[in-house]
């Protein structure tokens, strides 16, 4: 089972970054991407944020699926990993997706955000969440973030924390090269935090 969550994990991040072909040339977080859609970001209100088209509520997604680099200052990245130099790139997928990537300049540690919104947000979730509730090996919930979450240790270096609130679903992948998992998901935790009170 813990082959299946980790497949599920990376078929989206590949279906993600293959659908991004009409902004971006195709590219994913972990290349260099094109700059993000001139569009505006969304604004927030007590609601929990607006669409890119000024809608808000629903429960149909917060407007951070064309703007994912919005969920997480380049200043919370870094102080939660102790990096620095990681300046978001954005990816723009389609109208409710997209990936942010930051990355450090010598290009070992990471962290890259994958939002989606809508029916695929939906979708995710009821995956991930059926992951544990069948007992996966791997995946685990993390109560207290302020959103239905799941957490997933891919590697020594490496976890998933799968998030979804108020219609929108966001997988924050920490990739650090010297770091025990104790601490990676500290790390995917307090950024999971961050991300929660955003959405």
């Amino acid at each position: 089972m813990r082959v299946l969550a980790g497949t599920v994990l990376v078929l989206a991040l590949v279906l993600a970054a293959c659908g991004a072909t009409a902004t971006d040339g195709g590219g994913d977080a972990t290349d260099e991407p094109a700059a993000p859609t001139d569009a505006a970001p969304p604004t927030a209100d007590a609601g929990g944020g607006a669409s890119p088209d000024g809608s808000t509520g629903g429960g149909s997604g917060s407007g951070f699926g064309t703007h994912p680099c919005d969920l997480l200052d380049q200043s919370a990245v870094e102080a939660a990993t102790g990096g620095s130099g990681m300046a978001p790139t954005a990816v723009s997928v389609d109208a409710t997706s997209g990936l942010c990537g930051y990355k450090s300049p010598s290009l070992a540690d990471e962290v890259v955000l994958s939002v989606w919104e809508g029916d695929m947000a939906t979708s995710m979730w009821m995956t991930m969440d059926m992951l544990v509730g069948q007992g996966a090996e791997g995946i685990e919930r993390a109560d207290g973030l302020g959103a239905d979450a799941v957490y997933s240790a891919s590697g020594p270096a490496n976890g998933e924390l799968i998030l979804n609130r108020n219609g929108t679903t966001v997988q924050v992948a920490v990739r650090l090269g010297e770091r025990s998992p104790e601490e990676i998901k500290a790390i995917a935790l307090e950024l999971g935090r961050q991300i929660a009170g955003r959405l």
